[in-house]
């Protein structure tokens, strides 16, 4: 299990942006994960208890095939369902695109619990979204 830390992705609910202003603001974000990722699993190497041979050392170069998450992000405003769970969208495909999971479809990545979120002031200097990983035997 890992926590960790990533960048607030952007609140695109009911954004009518041109595509292209989207894309530069999704691979800022990315890119942003990528530094935030680096810097979290620097030297980092995990035991995976569900690999075909116990004990097998997994750095982040092999991706994690089945995980549950969890994720608390600080908010100016509480959202609701639907909106949280698509602001989640970015940081999760930051996760499969910096190969940390494998994949994020419904038979590879579940979350374990609703996301919460923790109420910051506008004057707060950091806002962040925490995501806890697990890894796990296959789904049924």
């Amino acid at each position: 299990m890992i926590t960790l830390t990533l960048p607030v992705p952007p609140q695109r609910a009911n954004d009518r942006s041109h595509w292209t202003k989207v894309m530069r603001e999704k691979k800022k974000y990315y890119e942003e994960c990528v530094y935030s990722i680096l810097n979290q699993t620097r030297g980092l190497k995990l035991v995976h208890p569900y690999s075909p041979s116990n004990g097998i050392i997994k750095s982040w170069t092999t991706p994690w095939e089945y995980i549950e998450w969890e994720a608390s992000m600080d908010v100016q405003r509480l959202h609701d369902f639907d909106n949280l769970v698509a602001r989640l969208k970015w940081p999760i495909d930051a996760l499969v695109q910096n190969g940390i999971i494998k994949n994020d479809d419904w038979l590879h990545c579940r979350p374990r619990k609703f996301p919460t979120q923790v109420l910051k002031s506008k004057k707060t200097d950091k806002r962040e979204l925490r995501i806890t990983l697990s890894p796990r035997e296959k789904f049924e």
